[in-house]
């Protein structure tokens, strides 16, 4: 670093595979303050020299990040390769005539020929150079693998956001930029990415629950995340961010009336209560459930003020077999057992507080 003009040490990297290309997107104007044009940045012999943004020469010099005007995203189609190219290492370089916009700032993302419109996230880079005089300096990020392996296999495309991850916010909002190299090798053959992402599509004419089996061994299930921004629930009617991780796909429109409990005990002081609602003969109280909805709107203002005080609700069951009808008993002794199958309508009763009439004999 020292007063501009201030040329670094090194030079660019030779072999560029972008070297020369026009950006198929360039969003944002590269040269505010400089006068400078995005094509700049893959210009063969570009200077790497730091000028004051006003001299005639900083045309070398592109401003990129987030301010609402500099370029803020350049994407480079590689050239025309059957497998696309495993890339070794991509250098960024830039600079500035004092500490006031040195820094380096944007998330790198590729995406290859199997599939030339979907861009992986490569890396994301956040270099704020050492700069306390607060004099001229350049930059030179290098992202490359340690052991000299390929840092992205049969890429091609190149995609460069300078919104993200800081945006420049700590430099008011934008930064320098001179150069783009990358360099890499023809592919040979298609390699399998590290992360494969499969994606499948259910629909219908009207609302329903996909044949989807949701795991049920989720690290995050019932959690609530630490970190959130926006609203989850803008939809009328929505659960909102808690519902990611429920372990459903949401509430189904109709329910199966199963019993009411009407227990209203008379009571001084303080009082706890606890209903347990099982059959008679041990058989399950419902087969095949999904879902179980409380509905305690029937109690109105006629009993405790119109509403009561709940601790805790368990529900117990196993994995059940397929569909089967549910045998039972009548209350009162009956000659004939009766069966019974499919879903009921109109107002849920208790089982257990209905009684057959003793049917009269006759002779």
């Amino acid at each position: 670093m020292g007063a501009v003009p201030f040329t670094p040490i090194w030079t660019a990297a030779p072999g560029s595979l972008i070297s020369g290309l026009v950006p198929m997107v360039a969003n944002g104007n590269f040269g505010e303050y400089t006068g400078a044009n995005a094509n700049n940045l893959t210009k063969p012999g570009i200077p790497l020299t730091i000028y004051a943004y006003s001299s005639p020469q900083a045309t070398n010099l592109e401003v990129c990040g987030n301010d609402g005007t500099a370029g803020s995203l350049l994407v480079y189609t590689l050239p025309i390769s059957t497998y696309g190219y495993n890339l070794t290492s991509i250098t960024v370089y830039g600079g500035w005539q004092d500490a006031g916009r040195d820094a380096q700032d944007y998330t790198v993302y590729y995406s290859t020929v199997a599939n030339p419109s979907n861009f992986m996230i490569l890396t994301s880079v956040n270099y704020i150079p050492l700069n306390p005089s607060g004099t001229g300096d350049a930059t030179r990020v290098v992202i490359n693998d340690a052991a000299g392996g390929m840092i992205a296999n049969n890429a091609a495309a190149l995609k460069f956001d300078f919104t993200t991850p800081d945006g420049g916010s700590r430099e008011n909002h934008a930064a320098g930029y001179t150069a783009i190299t990358v360099t890499g090798v023809a592919a040979t053959n298609l390699i399998a990415p590290p992360i494969i992402s499969t994606a499948s599509n259910q629909n219908s004419g009207s609302s329903f629950t996909p044949t989807w089996k949701i795991e049920t061994n989720s690290l995050i299930a019932g959690q609530i995340p630490s970190v959130g921004s926006g609203s989850f629930a803008t939809e009328a009617g929505v659960t909102g961010v808690s519902a990611l991780t429920d372990g459903t796909f949401g509430a189904p429109s109709t329910f199966i009336p199963l019993t009411s409990v009407y227990y209203n005990p008379v009571v001084t002081g303080v009082s706890a209560n606890r209903v347990a609602i099982t059959t008679s003969t041990g058989k399950p109280l419902a087969t095949n459930v999904a879902f179980i909805k409380f509905d305690f709107t029937p109690q109105d203002g006629n009993t405790d003020h119109g509403y009561s005080g709940y601790a805790e609700i368990i529900v117990q069951g196993t994995n059940g077999p397929a569909l089967q009808p549910i045998w039972g008993s009548s209350p009162a002794a009956e000659p004939y057992p009766y069966v019974s199958t499919g879903s009921f309508s109109g107002p849920a009763w208790s089982l257990t507080a209905l009684t057959w009439p003793i049917p009269t004999r006759c002779k």
